[in-house]
């Protein structure tokens, strides 16, 4: 029997604990604590991203001190101070007036794009760095266009130019190359999210103002489409995007509404991110075999399920022989973690699930659950909303919806259905209850051109 699986490899990986091998990555999240990536880290890792965009660090070390014990930015300082003033109270009101105009307590506020590259700080946490790298991997594809917009210095005022003229003295270039971290396997919301962005750059305060809640949203619903594909070993697919039932956050919700529950609820997404952990580990175990050699960096890609399924066939290799190379695997998998070891079943399907249960109970539930919780973590309070008994449901914001109909219906008014066959693209769906609401909706905010009231006869308007 062939040996597809580098099953010595597997066992010198495995035999203290759970390592995924020098394999490309495909989702941010962490297991070694409580994961604390919400909405309120949003900025930072938006900023982050920008940097990885521009290629650029801020040398904070040249930055000044305050000298006037108050809470002035360091950022609104040195601006300060590149302005002649004539006495100490015309400094300390200039001091206060750019600190106001650039800064709403600690949040800065971003009226150039430059200044994007300056959000983040020294004090950014690794979790942030990380979804920022996954954003930047995964997400775009057209990194160019971005970079010139984020690093342009044409303003229309002259105190934007002081401003972005004067923190352009502390951006350095970046020394190293960066390789990707993580793996792309949505093809179509990355193409998405990229033409979003164009459009969005045609106006730069909307754009300034909407980049975090876009990239974020975009970024939990990268994570519950492989969550959804991770969870069937049979039908993983990931040319299309899978479109989940969201409610609008006004409405009421009872349990036989599709965004209660259902195949394209949250409620199964969170039921399947039980096994997500050994999900992922399975696949990582699956990509150690000798059809998926490493590249030049010695890092070999993710295999997914349908992937390895695809290399099968294309190496003519039969499923029943792989299958027995896998049985094999499960068998000292079982022996390394000291768990009982599964009846092995007669198909592929099957035991790639054994496999994932196998592991499952080969490591610590409590990393298991904690690694689950990140997508919950990162929806929460936003696309996702606590209904009472029915727990956590996708949710659909006044602000995301109307962020979301701007970019599906961009310069030309669309007909009504065409908008629902957009946010479909991006994810959502709606059942008739949402529908009706969000026709209100448009209708209050006079975005709605109704001929009749056949949906064939409703065309929804441009909202910029």
């Amino acid at each position: 029997m062939n040996n597809y699986l580098e099953i010595d490899t597997l066992k010198k990986l495995y035999e203290n604990n759970h390592s995924k091998g020098k394999v490309t990555d495909v989702l941010p999240f962490i297991s070694s604590k409580t994961p604390k990536y919400n909405h309120l880290q949003w900025m930072n890792m938006i900023g982050e991203l920008v940097k990885l965009i521009t290629k650029v660090e801020v040398n904070y070390k040249n930055l000044p001190e305050d000298e006037y014990e108050t809470n002035y930015n360091s950022l609104s300082l040195y601006v300060a101070e590149s302005i002649e003033c004539d006495d100490s109270d015309t400094r300390e009101d200039l001091n206060k007036f750019i600190d106001e105009y650039l800064f709403n307590n600690t949040k800065i506020n971003i009226v150039h794009p430059f200044l994007f590259n300056f959000i983040s700080s020294e004090k950014t946490t690794n979790e942030e760095n990380k979804y920022a790298n996954f954003a930047y991997d995964v997400l775009l594809n057209e990194t160019e266009v971005f970079s010139s917009f984020f690093n342009t210095k044409v303003t229309t005022d002259i105190l934007n130019e002081t401003i972005v003229n004067t923190l352009s003295e502390q951006i350095t270039e970046k020394q190293k190359p960066r390789k990707p971290d993580f793996l792309g396997l949505i093809e179509d919301l990355s193409k998405l999210f990229t033409d979003d962005l164009k459009y969005l750059m045609k106006n730069t305060q909307y754009f300034n103002d909407s980049l975090p809640l876009l990239t974020n949203y975009y970024v939990f619903n990268y994570c519950c489409q492989l969550i959804y594909n991770f969870g069937d070993h049979r039908k993983d697919s990931y040319d299309n995007t899978k479109a989940f039932y969201y409610s609008l956050e006004w409405e009421s919700l009872k349990t036989v509404r599709k965004a209660a529950s259902g195949e394209f609820s949250y409620r199964n997404i969170k039921e399947r991110a039980k096994l997500l952990f050994p999900q992922l580990h399975a696949q990582f175990q699956l990509s150690h075999s000798i059809f998926n050699l490493p590249d030049e960096s010695d890092v070999r890609p993710f295999l997914t399920f349908s992937a390895l399924r695809n290399k099968l066939e294309l190496n003519d290799i039969s499923e029943d022989d792989f299958m027995l190379n896998l049985h094999d695997w499960i068998k000292v998998y079982c022996e390394i973690q000291g768990v009982d070891q599964p009846d092995l079943p007669s198909t592929l399907n099957e035991s790639l699930r054994t496999l994932t249960l196998s592991i499952n109970k080969g490591m610590s539930q409590s990393t298991v659950k904690r690694y689950s919780s990140n997508i919950e973590n990162i929806g929460k309070g936003v696309f996702l909303k606590s209904r009472g008994s029915l727990g956590f449901v996708f949710n659909l914001s006044h602000d995301l919806l109307m962020l979301l109909i701007t970019v599906c219906v961009r310069d030309q008014r669309i007909p009504l259905k065409n908008l629902y066959i957009e946010l479909e693209k991006r994810g959502i769906s709606l059942d008739f209850s949402s529908k009706r609401e969000l026709v209100k909706m448009l209708e209050t905010h006079n975005l709605l051109d109704k001929k009749s009231d056949s949906g064939d006869a409703q065309y929804v308007k441009p909202i910029q």
